[in-house]
């Protein structure tokens, strides 16, 4: 029984800390995803992850935790991602791409820009 009792409990904090853990991240995946049109994420956050819209991401050295509550709970105006959009396993993709990137000096252009004789706001 105390055999039993035991591995009840090792068995316990195995399967917790598996589940504690942050998914494996592949930077080529994250990368074929970045560049892909499954995602639109550089619409905002540049060609590179250098920023434009978006704040940039690009060498910041997020990790998938901070990623993920980006994404599932943004601030200001980004929409939020649900994980049939975007997997927790994308996301730490994501983090090991950009964070291996270079952080950019000056952040990228606008995708649309603001003609110089366009009125304010």
């Amino acid at each position: 029984m105390k055999y039993f009792a035991l591995g009840i409990i090792v068995a316990g904090l195995v399967s917790s800390a598996a589940f504690a853990q942050e998914p494996r991240a592949d930077a080529a995946s994250g990368k074929a995803l970045w560049d892909g049109s499954n995602t639109q994420c550089r619409t905002c956050h540049g060609k590179m992850g250098e920023g434009a819209f978006g704040p940039p991401l690009a060498g910041r050295g997020l990790s998938a935790a901070e990623f993920k509550q980006a994404a599932r709970k943004p601030w200001g105006i980004m929409p939020a991602f649900t994980g049939d959009q975007v997997s927790d396993s994308d996301l730490a993709n994501f983090a090991s791409y950009l964070g291996a990137l270079p952080k950019a000096a000056e952040p990228g252009p606008w995708r649309f820009p603001v003609p110089e004789e366009g009125r304010p706001g």
